[in-house]
């Protein structure tokens, strides 16, 4: 079995078969079968996970740039810039390599 997943956009598609909708990658080909309450979160996994990689890269590029003693953040801004990274970086290896 594939590290990798089946590329997006994924899409829902109502099927009559056990009445459950079906996820489908572009070109219609089956990636899951799920109920309606989970179909939108795992159709947008795809684009989550770009958003993320998106969200790292810049945090990596912007952060080593910024100047700590000019800024203006408080307290919890900073302690969110120091915790996100971290989070982003979990979110994308469980993703990638479960």
């Amino acid at each position: 079995m594939s590290d990798e997943h089946t590329p997006g956009p994924w899409q829902i598609r109502d099927t009559v078969y056990k009445n459950s909708p079906h996820i489908v990658c572009e070109n219609g080909f089956f990636v899951a079968e799920t109920d309606r309450h989970n179909a939108r979160i795992i159709a947008a996994a795809p684009v989550m996970l770009d958003a993320l990689d998106a969200a790292a890269e810049l945090i990596e590029y912007a952060l080593p740039k910024f100047d700590w003693g000019k800024s203006a953040l408080d307290g919890k801004a900073i302690q969110l810039l120091n915790e996100v990274p971290m989070i982003i970086r979990a979110a994308i290896a469980e993703a990638r390599l479960g």
